[in-house]
């Protein structure tokens, strides 16, 4: 089938002469057999209607509310091109919704305007008012004759038929639009940068063809949410706390664009797919805020005297920790300790620990751990966050802001690893233990 359907050679596409430059949906195809694909679906409809697809359904809707017949009305007048693009909406439009234009190369440019007056004529009549509209209505427009449906305060579905194409558009405004292109007076999607870019990737010709522009889509899907969660309470919180659809809708725009297509060489289809990636921007260092006065260090090089002791924190004692000697308050200091150890840079030292979860954005003496679960298929930890947000953890999870990592899970605490730099620039492993913390018991470290 999918042979029968490509058996043509390879072409251009003339439905490109209807589509505005600001498509960021163009999908063409311009093999199409209508008889082909209307025997599978009338096949797979008297197989079994749980194989019907959505498509399949929708014919059967439309011969029952149009009262036509697709066999013998439709198919024997539709060409072999057919395409559809999405189209951003109006700045001012009240509904953001991405507009849609659908071309369908036709045989019999008359008889198809007769087919679907009649048809919506008795669609409309169908509804008994549940369609507002005051009828179909005719306007001559570039020297074609456009028919519409105008639905107050909403859209103007239209239709026309030119140059053998019938032009189906959401918004009378859209199709309006692709007649000027097609006139020549605005630019179609193929004088579109993005797109040449894109089209540059691809055969001069093929069977099928598309291309997305994943900046622009992510534009105007972004309207829609913002308009549905500006309505939604539960999604506008989720937006606010950074986890709503508009940061999930960022994805898309990795991928300034994307296009592929399809050929048939000799009776083999290839397909190709070709995605352009986004540069990820560095991250800019921040620039270093010039120091209001001279850092201890150099302060106790210059003038000792003037040094001022580090204060102990409340509930410490001025404990000297491994490979330091302990100081007294006051201006006495260990005369064998860097006096500039603050300003001391290591040569080859290792970079910066980036956060990569969220645990690593914070001290591990900040972190609390609250619960221990144990289980055939290995203990599991629950930590806490200075947020108040809980997060599992197991053995090699990562934790706190020093590179640590937790190697074991006991029952009332957890081993964790950190790598430590001492006054000589060596980095060391050191053990630390994060005890559990429990209701109304003092935590000990």
């Amino acid at each position: 089938e999918q042979v029968k359907r490509l058996a043509q050679l390879p072409a251009t596409y003339r439905s490109l002469a209807f589509v505005p430059e600001d498509a960021f949906v163009y999908v063409a195809n311009n093999s199409f057999d209508s008889r082909t694909s209307w025997s599978r679906s009338r096949t797979a409809l008297k197989a079994d209607s749980h194989q019907v697809t959505p498509g399949e359904k929708l014919q059967l809707a439309v011969q029952e509310e149009l009262g036509i017949s697709i066999e013998r009305d439709l198919v024997p007048l539709v060409g072999k091109e057919w395409a559809y693009a999405l189209l951003p909406a109006d700045a001012g439009s009240s509904l953001p919704i991405p507009q849609a234009l659908v071309i369908l190369q036709v045989k019999d440019r008359a008889k198809v305007d007769r087919l679907l007056r009649s048809g919506l004529t008795r669609l409309i009549a169908k509804s008994k008012g549940r369609i507002p509209s005051k009828g179909l209505k005719r306007q001559s427009y570039q020297g074609v004759e456009i028919t519409y449906l105008e639905i107050p305060q909403l859209l103007s579905p239209a239709y026309a038929v030119t140059k053998d194409f019938l032009l189906v558009a959401t918004d009378k405004a859209k199709l309006m639009s692709a007649l000027d292109i097609a006139a020549g007076k605005v630019a179609s999607l193929d004088k579109n940068a993005r797109f040449l870019e894109a089209k540059g990737q691809l055969s001069e010709k093929s069977n099928g063809v598309f291309f997305v522009n994943g900046n622009k889509a992510a534009d105007s899907i972004g309207r829609i949410v913002s308009v549905v969660a500006s309505m939604n309470p539960a999604l506008k919180n989720a937006q606010q706390q950074g986890s709503g659809l508009l940061q999930a809708l960022e994805l898309l725009r990795v991928a300034p664009f994307a296009v592929g297509e399809s050929v048939n060489d000799k009776n083999w289809i290839t397909s190709r797919v070709f995605m352009a990636l986004a540069d990820i921007p560095k991250t800019p260092k921040p620039a270093a805020a010039a120091p209001s006065e001279p850092p201890p260090g150099l302060l106790a090089l210059l003038n000792p005297q003037a040094a001022p002791a580090p204060a102990d924190k409340p509930g410490e004692s001025s404990i000297a920790s491994p490979g330091k000697v302990a100081e007294k308050s006051g201006a006495q200091r260990d005369p064998f300790r860097p006096v500039i150890l603050s300003e001391k840079v290591c040569k080859g030292q290792e970079p910066p620990i980036v956060a990569r979860t969220p645990l690593q954005r914070y001290d591990l003496d900040s972190l609390k751990l609250v619960g221990v679960l144990w289980g055939q298929l290995g203990n599991k930890a629950l930590i806490q966050a200075p947020d108040g947000k809980g997060y599992t953890v197991t053995v090699n999870t990562l934790v706190g802001s020093r590179g640590g990592v937790i190697k074991e899970i006991q029952a009332d605490r957890l081993i964790v690893e950190e790598s430590r730099r001492d006054e000589f620039c060596k980095y060391e492993k050191a053990t630390v233990t994060v005890p559990l913390r429990r209701e109304g018991a003092a935590a000990a470290r």
